[in-house]
């Protein structure tokens, strides 16, 4: 056993080892007949690519954006997107939805065009917040229906709305955006007898389109269903955020409505 006096203090220090050789395949110096082998670049960020596949277009927060040979910017299901980003000078939106009806022997299908202004909790503050055929203007004139189109027939915006959105007040949180066809119950339609749904936003001041939205794929297979959400402008500070989001309902206009703090008659047709 040893004594107290007899330990020695272990010694941490780092031993002195010689210089390691240098690496012929990363040091050119070292041995200038070996070949060099860089090290790979860095990743590109998609903003980046943006800019520079689209050199004429602003950036996309989501990856690139692709116009096609026609200038439209088609939006899928699930995206969100940044207006500004797409047009810096935005002020004031053309909201335009279009249809067609199905070739049938029976009534035309009447769609409607309708807006939902909602707070913070997802509610009208006022009546005059759901904006549609009966309602025109909302917001105090920052929201302005341009009138009901009963039949969808012809080309092009079959249902406009002007949405001025530095007039929009700031209590307004989203914007929601539906299409539905009137007195369905009674008329026994839905969302099988039509086509070609779309919902577009243009620059009212400019006439550039933004974006683009087609639900026909969706719509077609939706049967007994009578009205559709197709989308929604979030606010995020200064920033109008277009949700591609879509939700269907077999209760009409009504339902959306109500889900939304508007009193709806038992005997309105809507």
């Amino acid at each position: 056993m040893q004594n107290d006096d007899d330990r020695k203090t272990p010694d941490f220090s780092s031993p002195e080892l010689p210089p390691l050789p240098d690496d012929p395949l990363t040091s050119p110096e070292a041995n200038p007949s070996s070949p060099y082998i860089a090290p790979p670049p860095l990743p590109v960020a998609p903003s980046a690519v943006a800019e520079s596949e689209n050199p004429d277009r602003p950036g996309n927060p989501n990856g690139p954006v692709i116009y096609d040979e026609d200038d439209r910017f088609y939006v899928k299901r699930g995206q969100e997107i940044d207006l500004r980003k797409l047009d810096p000078s935005l002020k004031t939106i053309r909201l335009g939805i279009g249809w067609d009806t199905k070739s049938y022997e029976n009534e035309q299908v009447d769609m409607d065009g309708s807006i939902f202004l909602l707070d913070i909790n997802g509610q009208t503050r006022e009546d005059s917040d759901f904006v549609f055929y009966n309602n025109l203007e909302g917001c105090d004139g920052a929201v302005q229906h341009q009138g009901d189109n009963r039949t969808g027939a012809g080309d092009g915006d079959d249902e406009t709305a002007i949405l001025n959105l530095n007039k929009i007040p700031y209590g307004v949180q989203d914007i929601v955006f539906v299409v539905s066809i009137y007195d369905a119950l009674d008329k026994i339609q839905d969302f099988t007898m039509v086509r070609n749904v779309f919902i577009r936003l243009v620059n009212e001041e400019t006439n550039f389109e933004l974006l683009r939205f087609e639900l026909d794929e969706e719509v077609m297979q939706q049967t007994n269903s009578t009205a559709v959400l197709c989308g929604c402008l979030r606010r995020e500070g200064p920033k109008w955020i277009f949700v591609a989001s879509v939700e269907f309902a077999k209760g009409g206009l009504a339902e959306f409505a109500k889900r939304y703090g508007i009193i709806v008659a038992e005997d309105t047709s809507i």
